[in-house]
C-alpha cells in the first residue's frame, strides 16, 4: 500500500496532525515526541538532515527512534551535493555508512533522499551520484516542478527525470514521486520562469501521470504544507487539498491526459552506471569513530549513544534551496557571481559566440562585482553575459556576438551541474 508524504509542517504546536484529515498517513517529524503524537495508522519519516557520515551526534539523533512502532524512516538529506559546488559536499560512501547504521540497528527503517538534478530542467542528470549500489539507501524522491509560468504544464518532465533516474542505477521501486504543490513566492529556475501554483486539473493530471510511470510507489510526497518565502502552499489552497483527500483516500478518478510536447529521450553523456564512489569522501567527525567511507558494505557496529538529542531538523520548513530552486535575494547576486566565476570549465553549448572567450578574459573580482550589484535575473535576462563580461574584461569585444545557448552547456563536468543557473545561484 502506497504511503501519502507531506512535507513542511502538518503537525501543530498541540501536537494534532492536521495533514491527516486529508489521508496524509506519513508525517514529516523532527522529534520523538511529534511521533509519539501521531494518530494510530499513521508512520513519521523523521528530518534527520544528517549526511557527514556515522558520526556520534547522528547515531545520538537516530538511537532514540530505535524500538518506536510509528517510525518507518529517516530522511537523510535533501538533494544532497556529491560534487560540493552547489552546497557541501555528500559523498557516496557516508550515506553508504548511515544507511547500513540504521538497517543495522533499527529494524525495519528505511532510509530516503530526494535527488539532485546534476543536468537541466530539459536533460535532466543523476548519473555517477547515488543509488542503492553505492549508497544502500532505500528509496529517492525526484522533483521535477512542471507547472511555471513560462508555458502550460509539462508533464514530460516527469518522463525524463524517471528515465534519467534508472539510466544512473535507480530502480522503478525504489523511486518516490515528489508532487509540486507550491506556486509563487521568491523562488528562481534554470529556465528563468517562476514556479506557478497548479490548478486542481492541473494537479490531477500530475498524480494521474506519475502513476503510470511509477505505479504503487513506497509513498508520494507532496512539497509543501506551509508556506515558506512568500509562496503559496499546500495548507491554504482548498481546492488542492480536496484533490490530495481523494487521491490519499484512493477515490480520485482518473483525469484525460493532457496534451504535452513529446518528451525526447535524454541523451546518455555518462555511459553506462558504474555505481563509482566519489574519489573523495566529505569528511566525517574526527571524535565520532565514523565508519564512512570504507565501502566495504559490512555491517557497522553498534555504539553507544550519549545523551539523545531532543529534536531534529528545523521544524519542517524545508526551503527550496533545498527542493531546485533559489530564493532570489538581491544581496545574493555577489554569492551567484562568485560561484560563476569560479567555474573555469563552464563553456557555453555556442562556442561561436565568443562569450566563454570573453569570460576568460574578464577579470573574476570585477565579475562578481558587476552580477553581484546587479542580482541574478539581470544576468538571465542577458544570459549570454556579453554585458557583464564587457564591462568586467579587459577591453574584451563582445558586442557583435550572438547569444550563448545556456539551456544546454557542454565541456568539462562543472558546466553540467544541477539546474546550473540556479545551483550557482544558491
Amino acid at each position: 500500500m502506497t504511503l501519502h508524504y507531506v512535507a513542511g509542517g502538518g503537525i501543530e504546536s498541540n501536537g494534532t496532525y492536521s495533514a491527516g484529515s486529508f489521508g496524509f498517513n506519513l508525517a514529516d517529524v523532527q522529534s520523538v515526541e511529534q511521533l509519539n503524537s501521531l494518530p494510530e495508522g499513521t508512520k513519521g519519516l523523521v528530518w534527520l538532515d544528517k549526511a557527514e557520515g556515522v558520526t556520534s551526534d547522528f547515531i545520538n539523533t537516530v538511537y532514540q527512534y530505535i524500538g518506536n512502532d510509528k517510525l518507518f524512516g529517516f530522511y537523510l538529506a535533501d538533494e544532497p551535493d556529491p560534487t560540493g559546488l552547489w552546497g557541501p559536499e555528500v559523498s557516496a560512501a557516508d550515506l553508504k555508512a548511515e544507511s547500513d547504521w540504521i538497517h543495522a540497528n533499527v529494524p525495519g527503517a528505511k532510509t530516503f533522499i530526494v535527488m539532485m538534478n546534476m543536468g537541466m530542467t530539459t536533460n535532466p542528470s543523476y548519473m555517477d551520484t547515488y543509488n542503492p549500489a553505492n549508497t544502500g539507501i532505500d528509496y529517492y524522491g525526484l522533483d521535477p516542478y512542471p507547472v511555471r509560468s513560462g508555458g502550460q504544464l509539462d508533464l514530460s518532465a516527469i518522463d525524463k527525470n524517471v528515465d534519467a533516474a534508472i539510466k544512473a542505477g535507480i530502480p522503478l521501486s525504489s523511486i518516490v514521486p515528489v508532487y509540486q504543490a507550491f506556486g509563487g513566492g521568491g523562488w528562481s529556475t534554470d529556465t528563468g520562469d517562476a514556479y506557478v501554483m497548479p490548478t486542481s486539473t492541473q494537479m490531477k493530471a500530475m498524480i494521474d501521470h506519475w502513476a503510470g510511470v511509477v505505479p504503487n510507489p513506497a509513498f508520494d510526497y507532496a512539497y509543501h504544507w506551509e508556506s515558506q518565502n512568500g509562496d503559496q502552499a499546500l495548507s491554504t489552497h482548498a481546492g488542492l487539498l480536496d484533490v490530495f483527500r481523494e487521491h490519499n483516500a484512493g477515490t480520485a478518478t482518473p483525469t484525460a491526459p493532457a496534451v504535452t510536447e513529446p518528451a525526447t529521450p535524454p541523451t546518455d553523456a555518462g555511459g553506462v552506471d558504474t555505481g563509482a564512489l566519489p574519489t573523495a569522501p566529505h569528511p566525517t567527525d574526527p571524535d565520532a569513530g565514523s565508519t564512512a567511507g570504507s565501502g566495504n558494505g559490512g555491517t557497522p557496529a553498534v555504539s553507544e549513544p550519549t545523551a539523545p538529542a531532543s529534536a531534529t531538523g528545523d521544524g519542517g520548513r524545508r526551503g527550496h534551496w533545498d527542493h531546485g530552486g533559489r530564493p532570489d535575494w538581491a544581496g545574493g547576486g555577489q554569492k551567484f557571481a562568485q560561484k560563476f566565476a569560479a567555474v573555469d570549465a563552464f563553456r557555453f553549448a555556442d562556442a561561436g559566440s565568443g562569450a566563454s572567450d570573453a569570460m576568460s578574459r574578464a577579470d573574476s573580482a570585477s565579475l562578481v562585482g558587476k552580477v553581484g550589484a546587479s542580482g541574478q535575473f539581470a544576468f538571465l535576462e542577458n544570459r549570454d553575459g556579453s554585458r557583464f563580461f564587457a564591462d568586467a574584461g579587459a577591453g574584451a569585444d563582445v558586442s557583435g556576438q550572438g547569444h550563448a545557448d545556456v539551456s544546454s552547456p557542454v565541456g568539462k563536468t562543472p558546466g553540467n551541474h544541477h539546474s546550473a543557473w540556479d545551483h550557482l545561484w544558491g
